[in-house]
Order: C-alpha cells, then sequence, then structure tokens
C-alpha cells in the first residue's frame, strides 16, 4: 500500500513498524501522552503492601501470627498482592522486593534479648533460612511492668516462583514467657511489615 499524505493532514499507508529507527524520539512526544497503562515494564514502584500486627505472640513465636492489612487513618496499600494466612506469606508476582520490619516488644522480665528472624523458603516451606536478623534488650529494668524496646531491619529478595516461595516472622525471647511479647494496636503499626516492589526479576 502506498503512503499518503490525506487532505485532512493525517498519512496512511504506514505499517506497524514501518517508521526508521531513531524517527520518533521523546522530543516528539506529547506532554501526558504516555499513561501510566502503557508505561507497564519502564521500572518505578508497581506495589506497596503492608501488614501490621493485630494479636498477642508471647516469648518464642515461630511463626508470629495476627497479622492484618490495615486500612485507616488514610493508610493503603498500592496494588497489594502479598498474601498472609497463620503467619506465611505469599507473593502474587515475581520480582526484587524490599521487604522492612519493625517490631516492638513489650518486656514485664529483665531480659537481655529479644531477637528476630526474617525467614524465606523455597520450597513452600519444607526448609527456611534467615534472609534478615535483629535483636532488641531491656536488661535489668527500673519498674517492674511496660518496658519498650524496639529494633527493625530490612532485606532485598529476589522472588523468582511464587508458587514455592514463602516468607515468615520468627521470634525468639530470652525468658520464652508470656510477660515479654510483641507491642500490638488495630490503629497503630507497632509491629508491622513493610513490601515494596522494585522491580522485574
Amino acid at each position: 500500500m502506498p503512503i499518503v499524505i490525506n487532505g485532512n493532514g493525517t498519512i496512511s499507508g504506514i505499517t506497524t513498524g514501518g517508521l526508521p529507527d531513531g524517527i520518533v524520539d521523546t522530543d516528539m512526544l506529547a506532554n501526558n501522552a504516555v499513561t501510566s497503562a502503557k508505561s507497564s515494564g519502564l521500572g518505578g514502584l508497581t506495589v506497596a503492601d503492608q501488614y501490621a500486627l493485630n494479636s498477642s505472640n508471647g516469648g518464642d513465636a515461630n511463626p508470629v501470627t495476627g497479622w492484618y492489612r490495615p486500612s485507616n487513618n488514610s493508610r493503603a496499600s498500592l496494588n497489594g498482592n502479598v498474601s498472609e494466612s497463620s503467619g506465611i506469606f505469599t507473593f502474587s508476582s515475581t520480582g526484587y522486593w524490599r521487604v522492612d520490619v519493625i517490631l516492638y516488644n513489650v518486656h514485664n522480665v529483665d531480659e537481655r534479648y529479644n531477637q528476630f528472624f526474617l525467614e524465606q523458603s523455597t520450597d513452600s516451606g519444607s526448609n527456611w533460612n534467615h534472609c534478615c536478623t535483629n535483636s532488641s534488650s531491656v536488661g535489668s529494668r527500673i519498674s517492674s511492668t511496660g518496658h519498650l524496646s524496639g529494633c527493625m531491619g530490612a532485606v532485598i529478595l529476589d522472588v523468582t516462583d511464587v508458587s514455592t516461595f514463602r516468607l515468615k516472622l520468627r521470634t525468639n525471647a530470652e525468658s520464652n514467657s508470656t510477660s515479654s511479647y510483641l507491642s500490638y494496636d488495630a490503629d497503630s503499626n507497632y509491629t508491622s511489615i513493610l513490601f515494596m516492589k522494585l522491580g522485574d526479576t
């Protein structure tokens, strides 16, 4: 089909891919011409999801359970596709994921350490490996109750197979008793996990 310049200024007869390489550059694109729906694959943050703790986990917990996805007080998720069941997190898309863990511990006993271990499995939970860990401590308490300590950690994970990849949080307290527990609240992210997809794998 011949290329035709029509009387109304349009051009017909050009097939897809018919223009020579380099003939269209970014200066030729109109402002706001590329919508978010057309920009997939160009990079940028595509998923941000968060979970907060809403029930007590005392002493040693494996895994930590009682997570919920907060939505009050302007909190939200962007294309949230991280699922949780009985303390086990799964992903619905592969890619490079940053995972941030924030923990607040309540100590009603003297305690040198209260550790957390973020653990991953690539075989559907048959085997687990540490990918991030940290610890908090109060040592000897001044008063009898209500001492707080906090810690946090972050890791970037390469999720290559969503059918077998699993993630969980495990805690290890020196006292291993209900007198030491993760702080939780329905309206505040005292103990929380944040997931951000950085890009495709």
